[in-house]
């Protein structure tokens, strides 16, 4: 480990593509946030992103630039490529991001790489596997490993999910975990003394909110003043909008709409936690799950689908439950278990609260961050 003397200050410029406020979004802020002391961050968003400037503040500038998100549309693959191209040709133009000493790709669909090299970059390129991209057509899966291998001079995953699916499939990468929040911390005393369970998930199906709705019915018959509140956004998309519909008429359909809440997004993770005795994470695949982590960090038990990355987090039966993908029984009878025993989730939230300091400690992070930027600087510098 080098001494303080020994650093020179970076230049590092982030690409994320997300619509809003997203686990991406909030990861590309970690990296800023953990190496602003020896580090400048310049985040390229999508022209398309509804984040606002309150949540823009760690980085030191913010440019915009047309970027394509895969979707299952012929139009989407059209201009796939042609998007990527502009991008790279549009970052080129400027100035303090050419002379970035790394370039973050913030997940492995970004294709920039190649025509960043061919442009002449002649920075570090580092792309981050922030999706399960196994769970996309194997054409176009193969497409992403392949420019990641050819072009990435680091590859880098967010878990050991990834990690295990990127060495099945030949590429070299390294595992760095995203931390918790120094900032973050219950604005109460005690776990809830109401039987509260909280969700908070853009509204979209793979997030799981249906399954979350119908369990939390099955728990409530038992738990009479039990409540259920849904945190998300829509990202904008006609199809997030027509799910949360969708979710609200099922709720009245079985009766919980005076006991079920669904709001928008809320970015101060502990006044949504504030009173909850429980936290729900339902995704159908998640790569890690900043989500998780932060409800593990205040101390409120998690109840996850064996999805991926939350099996990194939660202990099962020690900091809170781990349940089949898709068996909503499952999930009811161990919602029910902690909505009506007070003593039980507090425990749980106690050892996950301690547990997630230590594993995902800011530390170890803010480290692994420092290694793998000043790689950069050693090579090109």
């Amino acid at each position: 480990m080098k001494s303080s003397s020994e650093w020179t200050r970076r230049w590092v410029t982030i690409v994320d593509p997300s619509l809003g406020v997203t686990g991406a979004f909030k990861a590309a802020c970690n990296i800023s946030r953990h190496s602003r002391d020896w580090a400048d961050s310049f985040l390229v968003l999508s022209d398309r992103s509804t984040i606002g400037r309150e949540h823009l503040t760690t980085f030191a500038h913010v440019d915009r630039i047309a970027m394509a998100i895969p979707q299952k549309t012929l139009r989407s693959f059209i201009s796939y490529f042609p998007t990527a191209l502009t991008g790279a040709v549009r970052m080129k133009n400027i100035t303090h991001i050419w002379n970035s000493d790394s370039i973050i790709l913030n997940d492995i669909y970004l294709l920039h790489a190649p025509f960043l090299k061919v442009l002449g970059y002649r920075g570090r390129i580092i792309t981050w596997v922030r999706l399960d991209y196994t769970r996309y057509p194997k054409w176009l899966a193969r497409l992403w490993l392949e420019i990641a291998s050819r072009y990435s001079d680091e590859i880098v995953a967010v878990s050991d999910f990834i990690m295990r699916k990127l060495v099945a499939d030949g590429l070299k990468a390294r595992k760095i975990y995203d931390p918790i929040q120094p900032d973050l911390f219950r604005t109460t005393g005690p776990l809830g003394s109401s039987p509260h369970a909280v969700m908070i998930a853009n509204y979209t199906h793979s997030k799981g909110q249906m399954d979350a709705l119908e369990a939390f019915a099955r728990a409530a018959r038992h738990v009479p003043d039990a409540c259920l509140s849904f945190f998300g956004g829509d990202l904008g998309l006609r199809k997030n909008r027509e799910f949360r519909t969708q979710l609200e008429q099922r709720s009245a359909e079985l009766g919980l709409s005076e006991r079920v809440r669904f709001s928008a997004f809320c970015d101060d993770v502990s006044k949504c936690y504030a009173d909850a005795r429980v936290a729900l994470v339902l995704s159908e695949s998640e790569s890690f799950s900043l989500t998780c982590l932060e409800a593990c960090q205040v101390g409120v038990p998690v109840i996850a689908y064996r999805s991926g990355g939350p099996e990194e987090i939660v202990q099962d039966g020690r900091t809170g439950y781990l349940c089949a993908l898709g068996q909503v029984d499952e999930v009811a009878a161990r919602l029910r278990q902690l909505l009506e025993n007070r003593e039980l989730a507090a425990t749980l939230g106690s050892a996950a609260s301690r547990r997630v300091a230590v594993a995902f400690s800011t530390n170890r992070y803010a480290r692994a961050m420092r290694d793998l930027i000043d790689v950069a600087k050693t090579q090109i510098g």
